[in-house]
């Protein structure tokens, strides 16, 4: 069977969420999936591609026209799936995609934009509209989700039968279980400019992320732990200016450090800190947490949308809208060893569970049914 694989998203170069889902999710399929022929689609030149891509089951069907989308959008033509000759197309993300015959499987990552509309540029809530994501879902064959709190959200607010959904959970990268010796951690925070002690927050700056709350339940740290620094490691988002005049106005600015790290130093980024905080407001999944536990580092993380789910009891989970828990969760793990030793045990327990070869199994199990 030729199956169709949207991989557009890569077209950036850019790794975020959805492109590393996408990229992880190809790279797997191929590798547990030899009965069927993938034909990847793409519309624009993907610098992602060919490292990873030469398997002999993997055919390539290219549009070049940057004007497509507006084919896709006005004319619903042309097909893809007779410009790429396959029965079944599978969408990791929300782009117009127009279809003659095939079945299309569909993954939603989370509603955050139906829940928190507020946390979206006008720009972003143009383009969702524009993407016409309820219709999108109404019209697939199945809606993969990760989580069990994106299929409620489904069921719930856009009434999908549940029967449509399938659920199956992301994997993490086991480059972040890699350990680094002591020197070498202590190289990386020189060369990035990283304090010996920090508090780890890694994603993007933005106000979804709840990055103020964590600001301020900082604040009421540094009194009596002198020595622990705050690191946010991100691309600056929508509404970043929120969070630089938080940092700018306080009163211990110069122990926050605002600062980038390539993909290839994540694993060295989170080994290095002392805990990871993560209180954002919404998540579908929630990929950092878990990469945080893989790395043997405690984490502490909303209570909200599907991070209890991913992360049970392996975390200290907090209101995202209450400082004073999330400023004592973090001194509990920063003071408390005993703490601090069981949250990495269950945390690198939990994370374990979370793989690639599992989801592209799953995958491909629900390919080959339909």
């Amino acid at each position: 069977m030729c199956i169709g694989f949207d991989i557009r998203v890569l077209s950036t170069g850019r790794i975020t969420g959805v492109e590393e889902y996408t990229l992880e999710l190809a790279k797997h399929l191929l590798a547990v999936d030899t009965k069927n022929v993938y034909s990847f689609y793409y519309n624009g030149l993907s610098p992602l591609l060919n490292p990873y891509f030469k398997d002999k089951n993997v055919i390539y069907g290219k549009t070049p026209n940057k004007l497509l989308d507006l084919s896709f959008k006005f004319l619903s033509r042309p097909y893809i799936d007779e410009r790429i000759q396959c029965k079944l197309f599978f969408s990791p993300h929300f782009l117009l995609t127009p279809l003659k015959s095939a079945q299309r499987i569909l993954t939603v990552h989370d509603l955050s934009f139906i829940r928190f509309p507020e946390f979206f540029s006008l720009k972003h809530r143009f383009w969702l509209n524009v993407m016409e994501i309820k219709k999108q879902i109404k019209k697939a064959e199945r809606i993969v989700v990760p989580s069990d709190c994106t299929k409620n959200d489904l069921i719930t607010l856009l009434d999908v039968p549940e029967k449509k959904i399938e659920r199956i959970y992301h994997g993490i990268n086991p480059i972040f279980g890699q350990r680094y010796s002591e020197e070498e951690l202590s190289e990386f925070k020189i060369t990035h400019g990283l304090p010996k002690q920090y508090v780890l927050y890694l994603g993007t700056i933005e106000p979804r992320k709840n990055i103020t709350t964590l600001i301020k339940a900082f604040e009421l740290l540094c009194d009596d732990l002198p020595n622990v620094s705050l690191v946010l490691a991100g691309n600056l988002g929508w509404l970043f200016e929120q969070c630089l005049h938080t940092i700018d106005t306080s009163k211990y600015k110069n122990r926050i450090i605002l600062t980038r790290v390539s993909s290839e130093d994540r694993p060295k980024l989170y080994q290095a800190a002392e805990v990871f905080v993560y209180p954002s407001f919404f998540e579908g999944f929630g990929f950092q947490p878990l990469e945080a536990q893989y790395s043997h580092i405690p984490v502490i993380a909303s209570n909200r949308s599907s991070l209890p789910e991913t992360l049970g009891d392996s975390a200290l989970l907090v209101d995202p809208y209450n400082r004073l828990d999330l400023a004592e969760a973090i001194r509990t793990v920063l003071t408390e060893e005993k703490v601090r030793t069981n949250l990495i045990r269950k945390g690198r327990e939990n994370a374990v569970q979370f793989n690639w070869g599992s989801a592209a199994r799953h995958y491909a199990k629900l390919f080959n049914s339909l």
